[in-house]
C-alpha cells in the first residue's frame, strides 16, 4: 500500500525514507538500525505525532474558528485506545503563543517568530 514518501525511522545510517510501508521497506529501517518500538513501530508514531502535530493543529483551528471534527475525533479515538489524555500531554494555544491571535497574527508568528 503506498503512502507516499514517508520518514519511517532514524537508525544509525540516518534517516530512513521509504515510498511504501512494505516488508521491504521495513527490513530496509531494520538494516539502518531499526526503529524504537514500544508496543509495534507504529505505536510510537501515534504518541509523538498525536499530542505535537494534531492537537497543535487543531488548537490553531479552534483559535481561528474552523471546525475539524475527524482532526479531534481521531485525537479522541487515539486517546481512548491509549488510555491516555492528548489534549493535555500535547501544547494549548497559550503554550503555542497563539491565544488570541486571527489568522494575521499567527501567519506573522510563523513567517517572522
Amino acid at each position: 500500500m503506498s503512502t507516499g514518501i514517508a520518514i519511517l525511522g532514524a537508525g544509525t545510517g540516518g534517516l530512513a525514507m521509504a515510498s511504501d510501508l512494505s516488508l521491504a521497506g521495513l527490513r530496509a529501517i531494520e538494516a539502518q538500525g531499526g526503529i524504537e518500538r514500544r508496543g509495534g513501530p507504529g505505536i510510537r508514531y501515534v504518541h509523538e505525532d498525536v499530542p505535537f502535530a494534531f492537537v497543535p493543529l487543531a488548537a490553531m483551528a479552534e483559535q481561528l474558528g474552523v471546525p475539524m471534527p475527524v482532526t479531534r475525533g481521531l485525537i479522541d479515538m487515539c486517546g481512548t485506545a491509549f488510555s491516555r489524555d492528548y489534549w493535555t500531554e500535547g501544547p494549548s494555544a497559550s503554550e503555542l503563543g497563539i491565544a488570541g491571535m486571527d489568522a494575521a497574527g499567527i501567519a506573522r508568528l510563523v513567517e517572522q517568530g
